[in-house]
């Protein structure tokens, strides 16, 4: 997740729409049985439970408000959780609503803020009340972190146990896997750019709700582009490769036990395009989609060695069998594996946002055109129905909502109450 720090002009209006176009993209889906090849187990730490300190940490009241009452202001990022509760970021600040992304409340975690400093929060959101969120200051996460918890929509905050980790980089930033309100996933990610892209991640998890946290795997490896929790057991991770025109199979990480140990395996081409790995510079997975230890989906996107892409293609893979065998769908010509956005809800409503967004009632196999806008967004929908976009055009940033599965959008005005 990268936010902004900035507080954008603002633009009253965006032009929402172009002419929306539909069309059918079918592409035969034939089981293929995955490689025989022995899955290649990922190196993991020997995992310690943090035993709770002597002394709990003491839950403490949300920070000051930064904001004026009635103000309205530009957010940065959007979670909501159902149709009316949501939460925000604005710079620093975390707020929640709870009509519909209107009007927000300032519920920030009393951070010690430094004069000078940066921040940037990152969050993971599990419905209206429960929300765990970790800073960065100037682009790094500090070492021992803090992670903060509430489970009183942000009214008060309690922090965690200082947390020890072993990421680091040019660039730091965290992830969240929420599975339930004790059990939550977060990965500590660092970029270090000085020789070419180098990526240092450390894997954390608590079972008490955030009071404690345990490390069950640090690495020096490619990009994780994705992370799904089905349960507090069964986990995927998708793999950007750093190295270009190596030719080799998209790789997926696969854990049973909660993260401890991770293996990797390689996935198959489609079968109706045998050479599709090799033809491009890199192809690699995106978006999982944990469903169950049999039943999980994601996506692989090829693409050139140019910035920005100018040749890629996409396909949705399925499988129901622990991936014994794969179905394979071509997305739609203009759909973007590595940068739009997937919502799985069930296999008849599902979702690839971007400008140009799709959608499948038939479990991936088939898209039509769902919507073509005309700024990037990052998308929240609780729902097939109501949807949520920080929306984004050159310069200018607007809030917008839809209630009629994407259809039309119209802008908000976010406001400030108390």
């Amino acid at each position: 997740m990268s936010l902004s720090h900035r507080f954008p002009t603002r633009i009253t209006t965006i032009l929402l729409t172009i002419a929306l176009t539909c069309g059918f993209f079918a592409a035969a889906a034939s089981p293929v049985n995955a490689q025989d090849e022995v899955p290649t187990p990922v190196p993991t730490i020997e995992v310690t439970e943090v035993a709770p300190p002597a002394e709990l940490p003491r839950t403490q009241p949300a920070a000051a408000p930064r904001f004026n009452a009635f103000q309205r202001f530009d957010l940065d990022y959007v979670k909501m959780t159902d149709a009316n509760n949501g939460w925000g970021f604005a710079g620093r600040s975390v707020l929640a609503s709870v009509n519909a992304g209107l009007t927000w409340k300032e519920s920030t975690p009393p951070e010690q803020i430094l004069d000078g400093v940066e921040y940037q929060p990152y969050g993971g959101f599990l419905d209206a009340k429960n929300a765990w969120v970790i800073y960065s200051k100037n682009m790094q996460i500090e070492n021992p972190a803090v992670i903060w918890h509430t489970t009183d929509s942000g009214r008060s905050w309690t922090p965690s146990v200082p947390v020890n980790h072993q990421a680091f980089g040019d660039k730091m930033w965290a992830s969240f896997v929420t599975v339930d309100p004790l059990n939550v996933y977060l990965m500590i990610h660092g970029l270090y750019d000085a020789a070419g892209p180098q990526y240092i991640h450390s894997l954390f998890r608590t079972k008490d709700g955030g009071v404690t946290w345990a490390e069950i795997s640090a690495d020096s490896t490619e990009n994780y582009s994705g992370m799904s929790f089905s349960d507090a057991s069964f986990g995927l991770r998708t793999i950007q490769r750093t190295v270009p025109y190596e030719g080799k199979p998209p790789l997926l990480d696969i854990t049973r036990d909660g993260g401890v140990s991770w293996e990797t395996r390689e996935l198959p081409p489609p079968a109706e395009d045998p050479t599709l790995f090799k033809r491009y510079a890199f192809c690699e997975t995106f978006q999982p989609v944990a469903l169950s230890f049999e039943s999980y989906r994601l996506l692989v996107g090829c693409y050139d060695n140019l910035d920005p892409h100018q040749l890629f293609t996409g396909y949705m893979y399925s499988t129901k069998n622990g991936g014994g065998t794969w179905l394979f769908s071509k997305l739609p010509q203009k759909a973007r594996a590595d940068t739009g956005q997937l919502f799985y809800f069930d296999a008849k409503h599902i979702y690839l946002m971007g400008r140009d967004s799709f959608q499948s009632s038939d479990d991936g196999m088939k898209w039509i055109y769902l919507k073509v806008v005309n700024w990037d967004g990052q998308f929240s929908f609780p729902d097939p129905v109501h949807g949520w976009a920080v929306a984004r055009m050159k310069d200018s940033v607007a809030f917008v909502r839809t209630t009629n599965k994407a259809a039309t959008w119209k802008v908000l005005s976010p406001m400030i109450v108390r």
